[in-house]
């Protein structure tokens, strides 16, 4: 779900395309076994044994035990995310929009972001926010516990418990933290002087856009500075976290 559009989300599609593009970006981001198993549970039915065998190559796992109860761990991790994301959104929006569209356009920025979509209502994607610390902060938690997988985001539930992290784990929070830091640093020092990116914001608003820059590249699609003016050594730099992408068994795609 790399969030490439050749129409523009938010005007070209009636209200009923964007909620088709919006459970389509959730299929895809949960992963269609783990919708096909929560559909299972609405009607009662059993989970096959082909159907648990699909599960466990889909979510990396050496066995099929307690697959069923990992895929609804998953449906409530993601749904507590989104939900918490899009309640953010909406405290952020609902001073500029109705109450309605503010609640709209925070559930689908919510799911797009977990989902690492990058599909955006707005036709600047979130520019016009790249002064807005908490829906940059907002976005980008969305995007990292989106790209971090399901097995880590389960793992760090049960840390508690467990008391320590698979290698797996371990890995997966380590590359994502060391990868945030050298895009940030990158972007920030190349695009600094640039004015058609960073180069006319304030201190603050150049860490948020590196940041945020940084994250998304990797996974999700979104923008706060343009894409098409940054210097070609940071668009190397973006196609390299693309290809490198998040995390197994995560909503996001890559290596």
């Amino acid at each position: 779900l790399p969030g490439l559009i050749v129409l523009d989300t938010g005007k070209d599609f009636s209200t009923f395309g964007q909620l088709v593009i919006l459970i389509l970006l959730q299929c895809g981001g949960l992963g269609i076994m783990t919708m096909s198993t929560m559909f299972a549970f609405l009607v009662g039915k059993r989970i096959s044994l082909r159907q648990r065998l699909i599960m466990q190559e889909s979510l990396n796992q050496f066995s099929i035990g307690g697959l069923v109860r990992l895929a609804k761990y998953i449906l409530i991790f993601t749904a507590v995310i989104e939900v918490v994301g899009a309640i953010i959104l909406f405290f952020c929006w609902q001073k500029i929009y109705s109450p309605l569209q503010a609640l709209y356009l925070a559930v689908f920025h919510s799911i797009s972001a977990f989902c690492n979509a990058g599909f955006s209502l707005f036709s600047d994607s979130i520019m016009r926010y790249k002064g807005d610390l908490i829906i940059n902060l907002t976005f980008v938690v969305l995007i990292i516990l989106g790209g971090i997988g399901f097995l880590v985001l389960l793992e760090l539930f049960q840390y508690g418990k467990n008391g320590a992290l698979s290698l797996h784990a371990k890995l997966a929070l380590k590359i994502s933290l060391i990868l945030i830091l050298i895009g940030f640093i990158i972007i920030f020092f190349i695009e600094s002087n640039n004015p058609s990116t960073l180069g006319d914001l304030n201190f603050p608003e150049k860490i948020y856009g590196s940041i945020f820059q940084s994250v998304t590249a990797r996974t999700a699609g979104f923008n706060t500075i343009h894409i098409g003016s940054m210097q070609n050594a940071t668009l190397f730099l973006i196609i390299i976290l693309m290809f490198i992408g998040a995390s197994p068994s995560s909503t996001g795609g890559g290596i």
